[in-house]
């Protein structure tokens, strides 16, 4: 073999560690793959470095002055290798003694003894494995001493922090946590020292590029055999994100108009939200360490009980409606969801109650129900027709008087449409506000029309027409109500009627009236234009009169007192 390479692609081969180091100065210039495995250092890590590294602390020395007596070929001495984990392995090492590229070099070639080989390799497993658990889970896991000095940490601190652990051994843990929240750890650690038991703590931790998050440690007291001493062992839990959470949640809490509460599995008040005093005017003082159940009106409190407990073991959400005493005496309908609260771990802690006041909906409710009943009410009355009926035109709902006035049965009426009645002369004024009200144009109307009695009869009513819309504004049915007027609309017919004959009557009669201006002495009458006219020429113009001519008794005798006498003998 003429170089390094190729020794070093030889003894790749080999399954024992080999090291070739310079004879004269101890250095190691290159191992092989089973070398890097033996220490659990990377290549890097051991070309360059001092024979001596290999062996442990207190043997080191020897090991030096051995190598300096530069040993012939062939020489083979048990010792130990110091591995990277702090472990000792039993081993022979056998040396070999050979010049390369002008250099002479020593080659170590260390054999495991075979138990311990054994031991050390199921070591190594159990090591490899924990350092992948724990280098793999989110939870950092890490060793201090009891003042707070960091003495190992995985790879979880990285993205936890941004710290890499390996450059803060050494340094105290208190260091990286929020000075607001470093008595609170003191006094955790100091009471787990004390009371050698597990002690949990939420805390800010501070991240290496600025900030903070909230971290939840649990930490205890254990004995290092290896190092003979009381260590604490500490896992450290990112909680950032939750507590980012309930800290929104505490604001919308403290916000909303909806009230949330949280009592234990008693019902025992630990939480209420602000928005309680505006609506039942307690303050979180006045509820909290008392009974959720103490302010339920007498005449829930029975239900009430039951579906909270009901609810913790059926482990569901349950919603119901019940009222509550006000601060002020008075009480507040309200309306109730509930819910479970659990732990990491699955446990049900608590109950977390969503209420909202509902008094004005129940207040509404009522008020609609009381209308409800004085609808059916008048829908009774025998003297009113009243009817429901669809968008499509049809009869829902009748009573008593809109049967007897259209002489139809229910039955019947439900398998016809108003318009089927409605007399053709009426049939399209009805129509076009009918449409109106579908449209949204208008919302009622009135109108006097003619419906068709089953017997073939015409029946005047005078309905009025109102629609109930819902939340889209589209009509869900419409209340129509009838008037008979019939007789009405008789006697208005009889009255018109008369009323055309007297104008037709004083049509044909002309009359005078008003002051006549007539000439005193040849009785001659002045008009309205100022010209004076005989008598019976302006009678004759103003009047539909005729004279016919004949002389009174005392003119005869004046004028015609001869003809006068003979006439009376």
């Amino acid at each position: 073999m003429n170089n390094q390479a190729e020794f070093q692609s030889a003894f790749e081969l080999f399954v024992d560690p080999i090291f070739w180091m310079e004879v004269h100065t101890g250095r190691i210039i290159d191992c092989n793959t089973a070398a890097e495995h033996l220490l659990g250092y990377p290549r890097d890590r051991i070309i360059g470095q001092h024979q001596s590294m290999l062996f442990p602390p207190e043997q080191r020395e020897f090991y030096a002055a051995h190598s300096a007596t530069h040993p012939e070929t062939g020489t083979t001495v048990k010792a130990e290798v110091f591995t990277a984990s702090g472990l000792r392995i039993p081993v022979v090492v056998t040396t070999i003694r050979l010049k390369l590229e002008d250099r002479e070099v020593m080659l170590g070639i260390f054999r495991e003894m075979t138990e311990a080989r054994k031991d050390a390799v199921a070591l190594r497993e159990n090591e490899a494995m924990c350092r992948f658990l724990l280098n793999n889970t989110s939870v950092f896991v890490a060793r201090y001493s009891l003042s707070g000095e960091l003495l190992f940490g995985t790879d979880a601190l990285c993205s936890m922090t941004g710290y890499n652990p390996r450059e803060i051994l050494g340094t105290s843990g208190f260091d990286r946590v929020h000075p607001d929240d470093r008595p609170l750890v003191r006094a955790a650690l100091g009471e787990a020292i004390e009371k050698g038991m597990n002690h949990k703590v939420e805390c800010r931790a501070l991240c290496k590029g600025g900030g903070h998050k909230w971290v939840e440690m649990s930490g205890r007291i254990v004995w290092n055999d290896l190092a003979g001493r009381d260590e604490i062992v500490v896992a450290i839990r990112d909680i950032d994100e939750r507590k980012r959470a309930e800290e929104a949640l505490r604001l919308i809490a403290d916000n909303m108009s909806d009230m949330i509460r949280v009592t234990n599995l008693q019902g025992v008040v630990s939480y209420i939200s602000p928005s309680h005093s505006r609506v039942l005017g307690y303050s979180p003082e006045d509820r909290i360490g008392k009974s959720a159940f103490d302010i339920v009106h007498p005449d829930d409190l029975e239900r009430i009980v039951k579906v909270f407990s009901e609810g913790l073991i059926n482990k569901k959400p349950a919603k119901t409606e019940y009222r509550v005493k006000h601060a002020r005496g008075h009480y507040v309908w309200l309306e109730t969801i509930g819910d479970l609260l659990r732990d990491d771990e699955g446990e049900v802690t608590s109950v977390i109650m969503t209420s909202r006041d509902i008094t004005e909906r129940k207040r509404a409710e009522e008020e609609l129900r009381e209308s409800e009943n004085r609808f059916r009410s008048y829908f009774s009355m025998p003297l009113v027709g009243i009817a429901i009926t669809s968008p499509g035109k049809g009869w829902a709902e009748v009573n008593d008087r809109v049967c007897e006035m259209l002489g139809r049965s229910r039955d019947e009426l439900r398998e016809m449409t108003w318009s089927e009645l409605t007399h053709p002369e009426d049939l399209a004024a009805d129509l076009e506000r009918f449409e109106q009200v579908l449209s949204g144009q208008i919302d009622n109307y009135t109108m006097d029309k003619r419906f068709i009695r089953k017997d073939g009869g015409v029946v005047w009513t005078s309905v009025g027409i109102g629609c109930v819309r819902d939340s889209s504004r589209s009509v869900k049915y419409i209340v129509a109500v009838l008037n008979d007027i019939t007789a009405r609309k008789r006697a208005e017919h009889e009255q018109e009627r008369l009323i055309a004959e007297l104008q037709k009557a004083l049509s044909e009669v002309k009359k005078l009236s008003g002051l006549l201006p007539i000439c005193s002495s040849c009785k001659k009458i002045r008009d309205d234009r100022g010209y004076w006219n005989r008598i019976e020429s302006y009678i004759r113009e103003h009047s539909e009169a005729e004279f016919s001519h004949g002389i009174c008794p005392d003119c005869a005798k004046k004028i015609y007192p001869e003809f006068y006498k003979k006439y009376l003998e």
